[in-house]
C-alpha cells in the first residue's frame, strides 16, 4: 500500500508561491529584516515588527501580485519563534 501511496504523491506538482526571482531576493531581504527586528535586544517589544507591518514590506513583489497570506503568516511566526544564524 505504501508504493501506491508514493507513487499519488510524485503525481502532485509541487508550487512555490514564489513566483519570479526578484520576489524571491524582495522575501528574502525582508525575512531578515523581520528576524534582526524580532531578536535585536535593543529593538524595544513596542517596536517589534507586527505581521501587517511585515506584510506591507512584501506587498506587490511577488510577480506584481502578493505571496499569499498563509504563507506569509507561516514565514513570521516561523521567524519570529525561532531566530536565524548563520552557521560557521
Amino acid at each position: 500500500m505504501s508504493e501506491t501511496i508514493a507513487d499519488c504523491m510524485r503525481e502532485w506538482p509541487v508550487h512555490s508561491p514564489v513566483k519570479d526571482e526578484d520576489a524571491a531576493l524582495v522575501l528574502s531581504y525582508a525575512i531578515v529584516m523581520l528576524s534582526t527586528n524580532q531578536h535585536n535586544k535593543s529593538v524595544r517589544p513596542n517596536d517589534k515588527m507586527s505581521f501587517e507591518a511585515f506584510t506591507k514590506q512584501v506587498q506587490g513583489v511577488n510577480g506584481g501580485a502578493n505571496f499569499p497570506t498563509d504563507f506569509l503568516a507561516a514565514v513570521y511566526e516561523a521567524v519570529c519563534a525561532e531566530e536565524l544564524k548563520v552557521r560557521p
